[in-house]
């Protein structure tokens, strides 16, 4: 990981949504951080020392993974358990960010538009010009039987 993280930076994973009551599986590789989920299972990982964004003009990640999309959010706030929560009302689902999230400075994707196809391996860079303070990235995927790949983390000054 480059750019803002300290030197002890560590992960803590988790279920991405409640919609699916399983947690897959992060593994730490020597150049990537692996992440993958089975049937019935999600999984996200934010890390656990928060970022200082003064300064900061753009995150850049690069990922691969089998799934459709892969989300790439930073937030004030530092949630365990779940990122996203899911309520059914009648045949309706509602889906809500965790509130321990607090505020939500960027909530992007990271992957390819249609859910078939092979393996993707993507580089993006996402705005976060003008934000002070400190702030936390999650990485994670609501889609079940997936697995992605973080090579890099770069947030840019």
């Amino acid at each position: 990981m480059y750019g803002t993280f300290y030197g002890n930076q560590g992960i803590t994973s988790m279920r991405y949504t409640t919609y699916r009551q399983g947690t897959g599986k992060v593994s730490l590789s020597k150049d990537h951080i692996a992440a993958s989920a089975g049937s019935g299972e999600t999984i996200a990982y934010v890390f656990d020392l928060p970022i200082r964004l003064d300064g900061v003009k753009s995150l850049t990640v690069e990922m691969s993974g089998t799934g459709k999309t892969a989300k790439v959010l930073v937030c004030r706030g530092r949630a365990t358990g779940y990122i996203e929560m899911v309520t059914q009302s009648g045949s309706s689902l509602k889906y809500e960010y965790n509130p321990a999230l607090g505020d939500i400075l960027l909530d992007g994707t990271i992957g390819r538009s249609s859910a078939s196809g092979d393996v993707w391996n993507q580089q993006k860079t996402f705005g976060l010009s003008g934000l002070t303070g400190n702030a936390y990235l999650y990485i994670g995927a609501s889609s079940p039987a997936f697995s992605f790949d973080l090579y890099f983390s770069k947030f840019n000054t």
